[in-house]
């Protein structure tokens, strides 16, 4: 892609700042130049996918981590019910076992 300004020139920098100059946060080094803008806001292409895709692996292993959670604490929950049915079937169990044998 290249620069609408300087035609002849590829875009290979992005302006990572808030911004409301006249210039787009797709640049080209004639633009970087023109604009003055601050070179610490400045990526190159390769280096913004490098952070995005380090962000998507972050979010990914996040997600992750996050089933992995839910899903113990689904298993937590389903063992704590099946224990309390089981304690509460042996009480009624035993509860009619009296009542048949007093009646």
């Amino acid at each position: 892609m290249n620069c609408p300004y300087h035609i002849q020139n590829p875009i290979n920098l992005i302006y990572l700042t808030p911004h409301n100059c006249q210039c787009f946060r797709k640049l080209c080094v004639e633009c970087l130049n023109q604009h003055e803008v601050h070179a610490q806001y400045i990526v190159t292409n390769s280096q913004l996918q490098e952070r995005l895709i380090n962000k998507l692996e972050e979010y990914q292993l996040y997600e992750i981590q996050t089933v992995e959670k839910k899903k113990t604490q689904f298993t937590n929950f389903l063992s704590r019910t099946k224990r309390r049915l089981k304690k509460i079937l042996k009480e009624l169990s035993e509860s009619f076992e009296q009542n048949i044998l007093y009646h």
